[in-house]
C-alpha cells in the first residue's frame, strides 16, 4: 500500500519549474551585485526597464533569496512568457514568489492565460484565466511572499491541453521583484478518491 500511496503522491506533484525558460532568473549567470536593463533571458517585454539583478554583496532583503541568487524586475512595462506547461484535469497551479525591496513601493499585476502566444510583454489570443494584483505594501519590507495563480479544468473542459502563459505588469511605484515560477495540477477531491480507490483495488487484485 506504501509504494502506492507514493506513486499517487507523485502524479500530484506536478512538474515544478522545468517546462519555463528563466523561471528562477538565473539567466544569464551575473556578477555579484550586478543586473541587466534589457530584458529577461525567455520572456518577451515592453516599454519600462526589466532585468535580471545578483542581490549577492548587494541585498536588500532580510532573509534568502526563494531560489538561487538572482531575481527578476520591473521597473517599468511588462514581460511575457509562453510556457510548455499545458492545461490538465484539475487545479492548475502556478506558484511564484514577491519580493518587497527594502523601503521601495510597487505594484505589479501577475496574469495567468490558457492558449494564445506571448509576445512583446503581452499574451495574444489567449484566456485570461486568473489574476493577482501585488502591492509591495502588501508584503512586509524587505521580504518575499509566496502567491498562485490557478485555474480549474474539468474533464470537458475546452481548454484543456492548451499552454499556460504568464504576463507580470508593472501598475505604479519604484520596482517590483519577483522570483521562481513552479507549476503542478492537483486533482480534485473526488480525483484523488478514485485515484486512491483505484490503487487499492489494483493492489487487493495482486495480493490475490
Amino acid at each position: 500500500m506504501r509504494k502506492s500511496i507514493l506513486l499517487l503522491s507523485a502524479a500530484i506533484a506536478g512538474n515544478a519549474n522545468a517546462d519555463l525558460i528563466n523561471a528562477s532568473f538565473e539567466e544569464p549567470n551575473l556578477g555579484n551585485g550586478t543586473f541587466t536593463t534589457s530584458g529577461i533571458v525567455g520572456w518577451t517585454s515592453s516599454g519600462g526597464t526589466a532585468g535580471v539583478w545578483n542581490t549577492v554583496g548587494w541585498n536588500p532583503y532580510d532573509e534568502p533569496l526563494p531560489d538561487g541568487d538572482q531575481v527578476g524586475y520591473l521597473n517599468g512595462g511588462s514581460v511575457s512568457q509562453t510556457s510548455t506547461w499545458q492545461i490538465g484535469v484539475g487545479v492548475n497551479e502556478v506558484k511564484f514568489f514577491a519580493g518587497h525591496r527594502r523601503s521601495y513601493t510597487g505594484e505589479a499585476v501577475y496574469e495567468l492565460y490558457g492558449g494564445g502566444t506571448a509576445s512583446a510583454g503581452t499574451v495574444t489570443g489567449g484566456t485570461l484565466l486568473d489574476s493577482i494584483t501585488i502591492n509591495n505594501s502588501d508584503i512586509p519590507d524587505a521580504r518575499w511572499a509566496t502567491y498562485v495563480l490557478n485555474y480549474t479544468a474539468s474533464g470537458s473542459d475546452t481548454l484543456l491541453g492548451q499552454n499556460l502563459s504568464i504576463r507580470i505588469t508593472k501598475t505604479a511605484g519604484q520596482q517590483v521583484n519577483f522570483d521562481y515560477f513552479g507549476h503542478q495540477i492537483v486533482p480534485e477531491p473526488e480525483t484523488i478518491a478514485a485515484l486512491g480507490l483505484g490503487a487499492l483495488l489494483l493492489l487487493r487484485k495482486r495480493r490475490r
